[in-house]
Formats: structure tokens, C-alpha cells, sequence
């Protein structure tokens, strides 16, 4: 067993669990932590930290580690403990800034592409370099519509002057974004007019129906900016 210090910049929905990930301080590559779970999904016992609360966006926790187990489309998976992960600080101090900062896509290419997806049958022939990233958007709105299987959340942001329209599955935001009615909102609208400082977690999904799935498991909004105190209408 090793022992990783990251600063977590995803605790996603991943079918009825969770999908956590985050950047190694020391090391500044991504880890993702699974499960022995035939999904690799991680259950509340694994992301609920020593003090009882749940690992938040922008934590930096300690994390433990049995063993790396890559894999083509997810080459920063590890395997992870039983034993409970410790949280080091919250919230995020000037120098993990500094990490995140540096750690920021500046591509016009978001996960190996322009497209919201990849074929699963490239991934199986070269796998993929990565499977998540961390972006600075630009024109970032989110779109609230109704679907065949209930309300749909999608984040459009550009990137490098590219168009990009992702399916959102932070917890956070979800909840967020519920209150409201079916419409499209600029972020900066959500944010009760200011234009916080946000970055994006874009994670590569499972194989589904022959694709891997570009999602945004994570939004990330520097501390200080203010929360909307009224909801907004829809455009």
C-alpha cells in the first residue's frame, strides 16, 4: 500500500456510487482511485474521510493506494484500500493554486479531440494518453432540457475557440442546476452576475453503446466568488 497526497477535483456520479479524482501534489499527474466493483465505482465508505465528512471538490486529502492498474482507456486508475482517507486542508491555499494552475489543458483538443466522444474500437486498438483533464472555459453556459429519461444537464463552453457541449455529472452543481426551470444559462447568471474564476474536470466515460463519453465530473469555483442569491430566469 502507498499513500498519495491529491487535491481532489472530482467526486462524480458513477451509476448508483461515485467516480473521485484528483491531482497528485508531488507528482502533478491525475489519479483516479476504483473499487474491486465490477464498474470500479467507489462506494461512501471509500470517499468519506476521517473526520466524516465527504471528500468535497478542492480538498487536499490523503489517499491509500494498493496497487496501479491501468488501463486503455483509463491509465490513471490504482486500485485503492480499505483504509480511511485523511483530510490534509480546506479549503485550497495559494501554492495548491499554483499546482492546479499548472496543471491546466491549454489545447484546443479536450481528451485526444475536437468531439464529445470517442470510438470504443480506437481506445481498444491505441487506448488513450489520458482520460481526464482540467480546463479554463471560455463562454461557459448550461443548458437544462428535457429528455427521454428525465431532465438533461449539459455544460457549453468553448476551448481554444472550439465548441464544446459535454454532459455534466458533478453532484454539486446537479443539484444546483435542479432548482431551476428547463432553459439556457450563462454561468455568469448562476454566479449571481460575477465571472468567477472556473475550471472544468473533464473526464473519458466507461465504454457505452460503443463510445467513451467526454463528461464534466467536476466544476471547480475559486472560494471567493458569491453564490447566486436569487435564481435566474431561464434565456
Amino acid at each position: 500500500m502507498e499513500t498519495r497526497r491529491i487535491i481532489c477535483l472530482a467526486n462524480s456520479y458513477k451509476h448508483s456510487n461515485r467516480c473521485v479524482a484528483g491531482i497528485d501534489v508531488a507528482t502533478r499527474k491525475w489519479i483516479r482511485p476504483i473499487s474491486h466493483l465490477p464498474d470500479g465505482s467507489l462506494e461512501p465508505r471509500h470517499y468519506h474521510l476521517n473526520d466524516g465528512s465527504e471528500a468535497r471538490l478542492l480538498d487536499v486529502i490523503d489517499i491509500h493506494l494498493d496497487a496501479k492498474c491501468a488501463r486503455g482507456c483509463h491509465p490513471e486508475d490504482w486500485l485503492v484500500s480499505d483504509q480511511t482517507w485523511s483530510l490534509v486542508s480546506r479549503p485550497l491555499d495559494a501554492e495548491a493554486w499554483k499546482v492546479l494552475d499548472a496543471s491546466l489543458s491549454k489545447t484546443a483538443n479536450v481528451l485526444d479531440g475536437c468531439r464529445d466522444r470517442i470510438s470504443a474500437s480506437v481506445v481498444k486498438q491505441r487506448g488513450v494518453a489520458r482520460s481526464l483533464t482540467l480546463v479554463r472555459p471560455d463562454d461557459l453556459w448550461w443548458w437544462i432540457r428535457k429528455g427521454n429519461s428525465g431532465r438533461k444537464y449539459r455544460a457549453l463552453f468553448r476551448q481554444d475557440r472550439v465548441r464544446y457541449d459535454l454532459a455534466l455529472t458533478d453532484p454539486g452543481w446537479l443539484a444546483q442546476l435542479n432548482l431551476l426551470p428547463e432553459g439556457l444559462y450563462e454561468h455568469s447568471t448562476i454566479c449571481g452576475g460575477s465571472v468567477p474564476e472556473t475550471l472544468l474536470t473533464i473526464s473519458l466515460s466507461e465504454e457505452f453503446d460503443r463510445f467513451h463519453y467526454k463528461l464534466v465530473a467536476g466544476v471547480v469555483i475559486k472560494p471567493s466568488a458569491e453564490p447566486a442569491s436569487v435564481l435566474p430566469s431561464a434565456i
